[in-house]
């Protein structure tokens, strides 16, 4: 079908009248400006109305693309129509069913704003202000701001549309190779290939792991088949998984899984975080603060207000809540507020379900069946009950555990663990297991502590995992039975002098006098812009007569001042009675998207027994686009030479067609946008679409609003875009599917020798040219050559009739 064309040409000299005119009134004094529409119009019959832009901030009624800001937090990117106001300003029509979409509590609608749910009911933001309600249109950035006092929010709120995404199947690929030249041996070649094949239909998701090498050729690893649950919040997993849990020790097994999956929680529901609780004697404004940071801010009536929505903090400082009171009066009340792992807000559950058979990596385990539950809630704002069983046909273990908040004194959980193995030897007869875990933030010194400490109450005492070993070895005494372990941690922030962190470990055993010791000091700090960190480690084995310590400096030097992205790294590592080593770095990204990254190593290392140096040195390169990363490296060192390469990227089939990309993560994007190649996505370096106008994102955040924009800078000639910025908030392991729509637009310019170009035409058509003052229509039509494309210049000659 032809397409038709409507240019407007007009013969009289109204162009440099219309210049001449703009130019003038820029001087004008009046700050009122005047634009004379006479200037531009020649049918007195119409008029142009121009009261709408006499005033800032005026722009025409309609529909328009905009972004939603609901107390400063962008919750969905949708079409709204506006209407003028008495004013001539933009006003919006939101209904209260946009409102209940966007987070907004349906009481609060129902009972401060509408005396009636209903769907096509228009919120009128102007005659809420007593209740702290208001909107404002930013035309220039296209948002749309709309307030709301905090109890109008809905309770731990979260996205209502996820998205499963599109039909997919894709293969990452990792493909690593290195050609070795040993002196006085025999050269070496070794390849390997890691893959990773996943398909996914609706929430289905299946994956497989595998890998080939040149020693132990193919390798199979992992088979899942799994999806997600929206009403409980989890995930059902199926086949070769990983158990996890706070309680018993984490192993492979073959079977089903279930569990909670905290990422489709909102921020504000997630961890732990205390309900504050008070009263408020007028309309006040309430603010929490920790280490006098603002966190947290809300507006009450009079009366009684809780506040159970806080985001959780690992600072571990005290709560200070501000009241403002409208009479002027100020209160100021503190809470306590210590975290551990193991706790919960009040109220909220978290469980997991493991049900199959064990999956040893060692051939000679035993393969036990089994069912494994553990669970954690929330019983009062202060603590939290966590407990598990494991039952199996040769073992048996139950856990009880709690969690809570001292106040002042911190956070501590304690926890049991019975556990007995049978057919392993008549002499076991079961034991216990105690842990306690202990932290505590000091504000006064900005020190933070945490300390574990783990007792074995008998040496009869195994893990699941080491039941299953010993069952069928020859040798079933001979392990190691832990009699108690301790761990302690503590970071001290020294304010611009940078952090320090101390670390001490210790295991002892029931059947060794052997204690395995680990302790560590790590300093960090700036000056200028180098960074440095200092880091001593003594580590004792088990059997082992003497220790290991090692002394380390790793300085982190930028040279952009001379030389843009361009830094240098050097490190010494002393052993003491083993060797020194030194390492100097130079990497380089010579574009501005970083695609090329290089790296220039030397290294020297001293031995301190046999009184012998060697010197060492590397040169790495890696190339990264929207297909592929290439990586091709050498290094040297006394004894070999070696060149290592390597590549790797996804095929993605889909129901667009076939596309390469980098390596697909648990959850991708799928961007389209038909006839816009080559086009750039902001915030993803090296990525950009292909030849059919699609481009992969390989990683975006599961459960969350991802916004993705195009650059519109980079669109090609003649390709217009509906709206460059769009959002997707997908479920876990999604290919999700972003549509940019695009137009091919036609713009051009015409002279007075009977020269017209034009720009983003079909390959043929017709024009219909209304040109003179008594509109006088003339068509003629045209066709391209057959190899036209975008962007290319052509020159034909068309009659108008």
């Amino acid at each position: 079908m032809n397409k038709k064309n409507k240019i407007r040409y007009y013969t009289s000299p109204i162009y440099f009248s219309l210049l001449f005119n703009i130019s003038s009134n820029l001087y004008a004094k009046n700050d009122d400006y005047y634009f004379d529409v006479e200037a531009i119009e020649h049918d007195k019959k119409s008029s142009i109305n121009l009261a709408y832009f006499l005033t800032d901030n005026n722009q025409l009624a309609g529909v328009y693309r905009v972004d939603i800001f609901i107390n400063n937090k962008n919750v969905a990117t949708q079409d709204i129509t506006f209407i003028n106001d008495e004013q001539g300003k933009l006003y919006p029509i939101v209904n209260s069913n946009l409102l209940n979409n966007w987070g907004i509590d349906e009481n609060f609608i129902k009972q401060k704003i509408i005396n009636q749910l209903a769907a096509d009911t228009i919120i009128d933001f102007w005659q809420q202000n007593k209740l702290a309600i208001s909107a404002e249109f930013d035309f220039n950035q296209q948002s749309l701001y709309l307030t709301f006092p905090q109890i109008a929010l809905r309770k731990n709120q979260q996205i209502l549309a996820w998205q499963s995404g599109v039909p997919a199947f894709f293969v990452n690929y990792r493909y690593q190779g290195a050609n070795t030249w040993i002196k006085n041996s025999s050269d070496k070649q070794n390849h390997f290939m890691g893959l990773l094949i996943g398909a996914n239909w609706q929430a289905w998701r299946l994956r497989h792991y595998g890998s080939y090498s040149s020693h132990y050729h193919w390798q199979n690893y992992r088979t899942t088949l799994s999806r997600d649950i929206h009403a409980i919040h989890s995930q059902l997993s199926l086949g070769e998984n990983y158990t996890s849990s706070i309680l018993f020790e984490r192993f492979q097994f073959k079977g089903l899984q279930l569990q909670s999956d905290d990422s489709m929680l909102p921020d504000n529901a997630k961890g732990y975080a205390p309900i504050i609780q008070a009263i408020a004697e007028t309309y006040a404004t309430v603010t929490v603060l920790q280490n006098n940071i603002p966190i947290y801010q809300t507006y009450v009536p009079p009366g009684r207000f809780v506040i159970n929505d806080l985001l959780p903090s690992y600072s571990n400082d005290r709560l200070k809540i501000i009241i403002d009171e409208s009479n002027g009066k100020q209160r100021i009340i503190y809470q306590p507020y210590t975290t551990l792992p193991n706790m919960l807000r009040v109220g909220r559950f978290r469980y997991a379900l493991n049900l199959g058979q064990y999956s040893p990596s060692t051939i000679s385990a035993y393969k036990a069946k089994f069912i494994q539950f553990d669970y954690q809630y929330g019983l009062t704002n202060y603590l939290t009950h966590y407990g598990g069983i494991i039952i199996a046909n040769n073992y048996y273990s139950n856990a009880l555990g709690f969690g809570g908040n001292v106040g002042e004194l911190g956070a501590v959980t304690f926890d049991a663990i019975y556990a007995k193995a049978k057919e392993v030897k008549k002499s076991y007869d079961g034991g216990y297991a105690y842990r306690f875990q202990y932290g505590k933030y000091f504000s006064t010194t900005n020190t933070q502590l945490t300390l574990a400490g783990y007792r074995y109450s008998q040496k009869d005492f195994l893990t699941f995992s080491q039941a299953n070993k010993l069952k069928n070895s020859p040798f079933p005494h001979f392990y190691y039975a832990k009699k108690s372990q301790l761990q302690l941690n503590i970071r001290q922030h020294l304010a611009s002098w940078g952090a320090i962190y101390l670390s001490a470990y210790q295991k002892n055993y029931w059947n060794y006098d052997d204690t395995e010791e680990s302790y560590a000091v790590n300093y960090s700090s700036r000056i200028w812009d180098l960074d440095y960190t200092i880091n001593y480690s003594y580590t004792k084995s088990r059997r082992e007569q003497s220790a290991d310590q090692i002394l380390s400096i790793n300085l982190q030097i930028p040279f952009k001042r001379w030389l843009k992205r361009t830094w240098g790294s050097y490190g010494i590592q002393n052993s003491f009675d083993q060797r020194l080593i030194q390492q100097i770095n130079i990497h380089h990204s010579p574009f501005a998207d970083e695609s090329l990254f290089l790296t220039l190593q030397q290294n020297y290392e001293r031995h301190y027994k046999n009184h012998t140096n060697a010197i060492s040195g590397a040169l790495y390169s890696q190339y990264r686009n929207q297909y592929t990363t290439f990586n091709l490296g050498y290094n040297h060192d006394p004894y070999q030479n070696q060149l290592n390469y390597g590549l790797q990227g996804s095929l993605v089939a889909h129901p667009y067609g076939l596309t390469l990309a980098q390596p697909i993560g648990e959850t991708a994007a799928l961007v389209i946008a038909k006839n816009a190649v080559g086009v750039k996505l902001e915030n993803h370096s090296g990525i950009k679409t292909d030849y059919q106008g699609i481009a992969i994102i390989p990683n975006i955040s599961s459960y969350r609003t991802n916004q993705i924009a195009l650059a519109t800078e980079t669109l090609p000639d003649g390709v217009d875009i509906e709206s460059n910025i769009q959002t997707v908030t997908p479920t876990r392991g999604a290919m999700a599917t972003l549509t940019d729509k695009t137009t091919i637009t036609t713009s051009g310019i015409v002279d007075d020798q009977q020269q017209l170009y034009l720009t983003g035409v079909p390959v043929q058509g017709e024009f219909l040219i209304t040109a003179g003052n008594n509109h006088n229509n003339y068509c003629c039509t045209y066709a391209l050559p057959h190899d036209a494309i975008l962007a290319k210049v052509h020159k034909i000659t068309a009659v108008c009739q």
